[in-house]
């Protein structure tokens, strides 16, 4: 085992499984980047999402997770998962295609909706980086939920395989989630 070395290089999956300083990382095209430890007011909205999808999701196929949890997303289908160059832990992911998921210690490619949870130090990254990253891997849905502003901006894949922005709803609102078209979240229930 080794401790992390710094940002001098491309890494990939196995290298980032062998770093072992205590520290949570993400890897986005072969740079790794600190994650920051949570607030409590994160948490309580991680949670109270985590809960609202958990309930609804009890008698589908599919199956709600939140960080620490690695998801892969390779850039082609034949690269080994020890050589993927993009590793990052979304706050909350639904996955529906157990193949993803069958290995037990990970998600190897696109969940079917990520949210991510904003922190002040991580907010141009989840609304950047990582929302390009998604839209390449293919995620379907994905929700930038604004603790301090009380909000969720809703991205949708459209069939040119490109996000548009469906709509940012505040606490009056009521989200609908599209790939579970029968689901309805209120926003102030998140913000609770």
């Amino acid at each position: 085992m080794s401790s992390f070395p710094g940002k001098q290089k491309k890494y990939t999956y196995e290298d980032y499984l062998k770093w072992d300083d205590n520290n949570r990382y993400e890897l986005i095209e072969g740079v790794p980047y600190l994650l920051a430890s949570p607030s409590v007011l994160h948490q309580t909205v991680v949670g109270n999402i985590y809960f609202r999808f958990k309930g609804c999701l009890n008698d589908r196929k599919c199956k709600v997770f939140t960080a620490p949890l690695d998801v892969l997303l390779p850039q082609n289908e034949h690269i080994e998962e020890k050589d993927i160059d993009v590793v990052v832990q979304p706050d909350i992911f639904i996955v529906c295609d157990e193949s993803k998921i069958k290995g037990g210690k990970n998600c190897k490619g696109a969940p079917d909706m990520i949210i991510e949870v904003l922190s002040p130090a991580t907010a141009s990254r989840d609304f950047i980086t990582k929302q390009n990253l998604y839209e390449r891997a293919g995620v379907k849905e994905y929700w930038v939920v604004s603790p301090e502003e009380k909000n969720i901006v809703v991205f949708r894949m459209d069939e040119r395989m490109k996000y548009n922005t469906y709509g940012i709803y505040g606490e009056d609102s009521v989200v609908e989630v599209r790939i579970f078209p029968d689901l309805t979240i209120p926003v102030k229930d998140i913000f609770v």
